[in-house]
């Protein structure tokens, strides 16, 4: 499909030509890109901490917000320790980086490519950990997904039970279309599933929380391996403002979640699993009926449409939900479909 130009940002109604659009597209699960009181907290962050901070994590004068936001970070997603970074794909090429050394890497369930920049084979869940129990080595990195956003899966991790004592595995997840929408309690029962291996998170902060950070939370232990990184210390930090935003905001994205979950729950009651496919409390839906793209495209609607997994598969067409999207504008949607 040919690229759609906008003349505003990733809204519920966008201008094409000065032509109004419905917009189901993006990543702004929580609908928090144009959220007033976020933009208002964000603004203030601006106020306080400034346009930027071009200032390496290593300097000798550093801004308060980094360590604060961090420890709220670690504590939202129980872990130990967290570190921030400008973006996801940076948080996850030096997580890999690190976590790598002396370490046979597996990876498993559609790595994102920040993960897998050589382009590794990607193998099942059940032929990786068989591998690592015949294998003559000790020490191993496992590189996912937590979930598939493009054809939506939640990843099942329950064949990790069967990994050896004996052996040595980090987990590296990267969580970035979970973070702000899924609920925490996957990380623990991850966790449970076997107690001998060492789960590290990884991913962008952009996507569900609309904010322009990247992170890694993990124990004490690799967190600080990262911190003495040449890329953590060498690079400009994400926006001090966006760490504000975060620190002062959980009420608001709590709400937000709890519209999201509304909306959805309004929407799958009225799609057909015949011509949809979508999985319970994530905001993406695939239409399978060629009929009903042609019929949103004629109506005004824009939706993500793009061959996966590569350039030379079947193009997938999606609706993205949000909390933005309010209760008219998933009736209109409906309306479309169904005439």
């Amino acid at each position: 499909m040919k690229p759609v130009i906008i003349q505003s940002g990733y809204q519920p109604k966008v201008n094409v030509d000065k032509e109004k659009h419905l917009f189901f597209g993006g990543t702004s699960y929580l609908g928090l890109n144009y959220h007033p009181k976020i933009l208002k907290i964000f603004c203030n962050g601006l106020k306080i901490w400034g346009l930027n901070n071009g200032a390496s994590r290593n300097n000798n004068i550093q801004l308060s917000i980094y360590n604060e936001a961090e420890k709220a970070l670690a504590k939202d997603y129980q872990t130990e320790v967290a570190v921030t970074f400008s973006s996801g794909w940076l948080a996850a090429q030096v997580a890999v980086e690190v976590l790598s050394k002396n370490r046979d890497c597996v990876y498993i369930n559609e790595a994102h490519p920040a993960l897998n920049a050589h382009n590794n084979a990607v193998l099942e869940i059940q032929t990786a950990v068989n591998y690592i129990n015949l294998s003559h080595h000790t020490n191993f990195l496992m590189v996912s997904n937590s979930l598939n956003n493009v054809m939506p899966q939640i990843f099942d991790f329950s064949a990790l039970s069967q990994i050896l004592p004996s052996k040595n595995v980090v987990l590296l997840l990267d969580h970035s279309h979970g973070f702000g929408i899924l609920k925490d309690e996957w990380l623990l029962t991850i966790k449970k599933i076997n107690a001998n291996i060492d789960v590290v998170i990884c991913g962008s902060l952009a996507k569900g929380l609309s904010l322009d950070a990247g992170v890694v939370l993990g124990s004490n232990h690799w967190i600080s391996q990262i911190k003495l990184s040449s890329t953590f210390n060498g690079a400009s930090p994400c926006s001090a403002a966006s760490l504000h935003t975060y620190m002062n905001s959980e009420s608001i994205r709590n709400k937000a979640l709890a519209k999201l979950t509304a909306n959805l729950n309004y929407l799958f009651s009225k799609l057909s699993k015949d011509n949809f496919y979508w999985i319970p409390n994530f905001p993406v839906v695939v239409i399978k009926n060629q009929a009903l793209v042609e019929k949103l495209i004629t109506n005004k609607v824009l939706f993500t449409s793009f061959p996966y997994p590569n350039a030379n598969s079947p193009t997938i067409n999606r609706l993205v939900i949000t909390s933005a999207h309010s209760q008219k504008n998933l009736k209109k949607l409906m309306a479309i479909l169904k005439n």
